[in-house]
């Protein structure tokens, strides 16, 4: 067995507050190693929108990696929801931040009905990803229901976009074993993929879909018991959807590498215009070899399609929870009792769960800053 196999989950999935600066440094570990420049054909550039616009022409699903809580990334959907073209190009958007328990909310929302803060908060709030590691309080998350429902309003009936939640199903007041978490934990890339079956495919419509990487890179895991080997993980999206349905998928992948001025390579990275969308296929970058999170080497053209440059990692920023989320109140409450289970199931590493959380909400503007080890002591909240 592969060194890599032989590793806990743990060492790749650890459900903390650090999960941002690991999307930047340890699930894109690959994407930010020096490249030296083979001798293969040429890579060429797309302006980031027009290039999606173009994919989603091409194939009923096109799947953008979401980096968690990349300003940068929500900046250029939010450019792509606001293009006129693109109600001509999909039906719907499929999301990992939200529970599908409030998807009835999210339709209500959408669609221009009165829907209470407190009822549209509990889709993303009310998600597995919680206790010291609430990404979704990231304030893109909430901003991107409010964008589809602007977007929306100007849109008759039969062109509206739907959004669709794609996240298993969980239920935190019903939550009581550490059983019951993993259960949900392997039921997610499932579950995002009979969404698409169901309410995309089988009625013949068109679907954007956003969720982190290793739900669609070719090649890659689903999420899986953090205390079993890796290649014990259930089949992620992709796999999934495209075995029931071949080149029905075009996937993006993100381009996260620090500036390099040294090699051919990075000199003429150090070119691309950000956003751009390149093209893998038959390119020196798709060429490239990348880990995946099974611990092989594949090409980077045969895990994704295409990939999305932002520019520089050590440049880009990050869209950050206000930290008096944490700081009292029922909701704060409510994320220290859940973080307190999953320290207890090993399945997050922060004994106090708040102060991680505001830890991570103080951390500044940088995509790739990393909070300091939390100390020993515990929050009465």
């Amino acid at each position: 067995m592969h060194s890599a196999l032989k590793k806990s989950r743990r060492a790749f999935l650890l459900w903390s507050g650090a999960t941002v600066a690991t999307a930047a440094c340890s699930i894109y570990a690959s994407q930010n190693m020096i490249l030296t420049r083979p001798a293969s054909a040429p890579v060429k550039t797309q302006q980031a929108i027009q290039g999606i616009l173009d994919a989603l022409s091409m194939r009923p699903l096109v799947a953008i990696s979401e980096a968690h809580q990349l300003q940068e990334e929500h900046d250029l959907l939010t450019g792509l929801l606001y293009h006129p073209t693109l109600p001509t190009k999909i039906n719907d958007i499929v999301v990992e931040f939200g529970n599908p328990l409030y998807q009835e909310s999210v339709d209500r929302f959408i669609a221009g009905e009165p829907v209470a803060n407190e009822e549209l908060r509990q889709v993303w709030r009310n998600t597995g990803i919680s206790g010291s590691n609430p990404v979704w309080d990231a304030p893109v998350y909430e901003q991107f229901f409010h964008k589809v429902r602007a977007v929306n309003a100007q849109l008759p009936a039969a062109r509206r976009l739907r959004v669709l939640l794609g996240d298993a199903p969980i239920d935190w007041s019903k939550l009581q074993q550490r059983d019951q978490w993993i259960d949900y934990v392997r039921q997610r890339d499932a579950h995002y993929a009979d969404v698409i079956e169901h309410e995309v495919l089988q009625k013949g419509r068109h679907a954007l879909l956003l969720a982190g990487g290793n739900h669609f890179l070719r090649g890659a895991i689903s999420d899986g018991d953090p205390s079993l080997p890796v290649d014990q993980a259930p089949p992620n999206v992709s796999a999934r959807i495209e075995r029931r349905h071949p080149r029905s998928m075009y996937i993006i992948d993100l381009l996260m590498t620090k500036m390099d001025n040294h090699t051919p390579a990075g000199r003429q990275i150090a070119t691309f215009a950000h956003p751009s969308l390149i093209p893998l296929a038959q390119t020196w970058l798709g060429d490239q070899t990348t880990q995946t999170s099974l611990g092989t080497a594949l090409p980077r053209s045969a895990m994704a399609d295409a990939t999305l440059y932002l520019g520089p990692v050590d440049k880009l920023t990050a869209s950050r929870a206000d930290p008096t989320l944490y700081t009292g109140g029922a909701y704060a409450k409510e994320l220290q009792r859940r973080g307190r289970l999953l320290y207890q199931w090993g399945i997050q590493d922060a004994r106090d769960p708040l102060a991680a959380d505001i830890a991570t909400a103080n951390l500044g503007p940088s995509y790739i800053a990393q909070p300091q080890p939390q100390s020993k002591t515990t929050s009465n909240t």
